[in-house]
């Protein structure tokens, strides 16, 4: 559905003649997620001093600070109004490979919790679990001189501090 949305909407734009852009985010974290996604649930269980219950890890991702979200998306607007040629369809994303494993020991570590409260291989990988999922920041190093900003082990910084400075708001 996302495909169909993507194209359609470059489909639309394409028949009145309107330049737009569609930006496909990869991976995007910060403080503001949903308590179910991986970076708050790790963030609430490892400051709670309790096991995480994880699959094997192994799956690869493209994460993407949302801090870059905003300023690639800010990039790819500007290269718009610039009059861009034929924008359609690009990703923003890092196109760094981090293993979803790599990510839980970056947030532990950050948190200064331990590493064997991550208990990979816990839980069984999803059905249809996609196992690689990296953009290509081929279009898009193309359009922008927008780069990330962000290492991992920064943005995850980042964002775990303000993961808990919303907690110590809340409570």
């Amino acid at each position: 559905s996302k495909a169909a949305g993507s194209l359609a909407v470059v489909e639309a734009a394409r028949k009145r003649g309107v330049n737009t852009i569609v930006a496909r985010l990869f991976g995007v974290y910060g403080a503001g997620e949903r308590p179910w996604r991986l970076l708050p649930s790790l963030h609430g269980s490892l400051t709670a001093g309790r096991p995480v219950p994880l699959s094997e890890g192994s799956q690869v991702r493209d994460f993407l600070y949302v801090a870059d979200a905003v300023a690639g998306l800010a990039a790819l607007a500007r290269a718009l109004s610039n009059g861009l040629a034929n924008p359609g369809i690009v990703n923003l994303c890092s196109g760094i490979e981090v293993t979803v494993r790599k990510f839980a020991e970056t947030v532990a570590d950050a948190l200064g919790a331990p590493r064997d409260l991550l208990h990979f291989g816990a839980i069984p990988m999803r059905p249809r679990e996609i196992v690689y999922l990296v953009g290509d920041v081929g279009r898009l190093n193309s359009l922008t001189p927008w780069r990330p900003a962000c290492t991992l082990e920064h943005g995850i910084a980042m964002a775990t501090a303000g993961l808990s400075a919303k907690m110590r708001s809340a409570g």
